[in-house]
Order: structure tokens, then sequence, then C-alpha cells
């Protein structure tokens, strides 16, 4: 009003749709509002632009929360719980589970519910870094049991022995060795052999989650 100037020639002006225009004047815009748009409508009405770039970019955050809250409500309102649950243990389970269920209860810090199609798959919090940095400290690595010729050389195990050792390594197969190796470089190259460490591979790696 001050400029003088109609809806219709301050779209104009600033390159934007007159009815888009009188939603913003009129505060009934769905979404928040471009820097672009914001600069341009400034320098066309002679105005500060500093304080209202900062008011954009409080509205977009908020705008950008909501959009996460109606989100979770919508994954509330699917059919998660009717989802299995798939357990996340804290450590290499001793025996190959048949299914999810027969693992330890003693081990399991967690679910996780997901669709997959095998209901022995479970789910490994990795608790070193020997892996690191494909798999670090913390992350979810998807294991899917499998018998030992299932497994092909270059696949990441979940392999244990006779003498409670552990460990999450790339496999190679070597006649009555078995090579497990880190991607880490401190910590070193084991050769385990098969008929002295009564040798379990109790499943392959799939998939990797990470909580960033």
């Amino acid at each position: 009003m001050k400029k003088g100037l109609t809806q219709t020639e301050v779209a104009e002006k600033t390159g934007i749709s007159q009815p888009y225009y009188n939603l913003i004047e009129n505060d009934k815009n769905q979404k928040p509002l471009s820097f672009y748009v914001v600069e341009k409508l400034a320098r066309v009405l002679g105005c500060d632009v500093k304080p209202l770039l900062k008011a954009v970019e409080l509205s977009q955050l908020e705008y950008k929360r909501e959009a996460v809250r109606q989100f979770e409500k919508r994954l509330g309102e699917l059919s998660l719980p009717h989802l299995p649950k798939i357990p996340i243990v804290k450590e290499i389970p001793a025996e190959v589970p048949k299914k999810a269920d027969d693992l330890s209860v003693k081990i399991i810090e967690g679910f996780f519910r997901i669709k997959l199609g095998d209901p022995a798959v479970f789910i490994l919090k990795v608790s070193d870094k020997s892996m690191a940095p494909e798999i670090k400290r913390g992350d979810l690595v998807l294991i899917c049991p499998s018998k030992i010729e299932k497994v092909k050389n270059g696949d990441i195990v979940a392999i244990r022995n006779n003498k409670g050792d552990c460990q999450l390594r790339r496999v190679t197969l070597y006649r009555d060795q078995f090579i497990l190796t880190a991607e880490n470089s401190a910590h070193p190259v084991l050769v385990w052999e098969a008929e002295e460490y009564e040798l379990k591979i109790i499943g392959r790696v799939k998939g990797t989650m990470r909580y960033l």
C-alpha cells in the first residue's frame, strides 16, 4: 500500500503468479516461502530482508518438524504391530538358529519390526571396530543364518569356534582352513583350522543399518 502497488503489479515485478501472491499476502500458503521469493519481494517492496529470511528459516524448520510428526503418525497407523519382531542381539549366538525365536533371551536387547521372508533372520549389534569403516561399532547388521556351503569367499559372516571365540569377519574358505580378514588393519588376519576349532558359521551379513 505504501508503494502504491496492486497485487498484480507486485506479482509481475517479482515474477510470481498473482494467485500465489494473494495466498502469501493473506497467509494462506500451505508451504513456507522460499528464500528466493522472499528476497524478490523484499527488493520490490523495499523491506529489510534479513529478519524476513530468519522468519522463513524458522518457518521451514517447523514445517519439516511437522512433516516428520505426520510421517510418524502415519507409520503408527499402519500395521507395524503385526509385522514380525526381529530380535536385536548383543553378541553372536552359540548356535545357528532355525528361527529367530530359538535365540537365547539373554543376548536379546530389543526388537526391530520389519517384513522379512526368512523366520531365522536376526540383527546383530556390532560391538567392535574390526570391520570399520565398512561396518562400525554400534551398527546393526542383518544376519541370515546359512549352512557353510551357502557362504562364498568374500562374504562377511558371523562365526564362532568351540573355544568361545566369536568374530564378524570377511571369510575365505581354503581347504580345511578358514581365513578371517578384518577391514580394520589394526586387527590381525585370523586363520582357523576347521578340524581343530569345530567352526560354526552362524550366518552371513545381508545388510547394515546405521543410526545417523
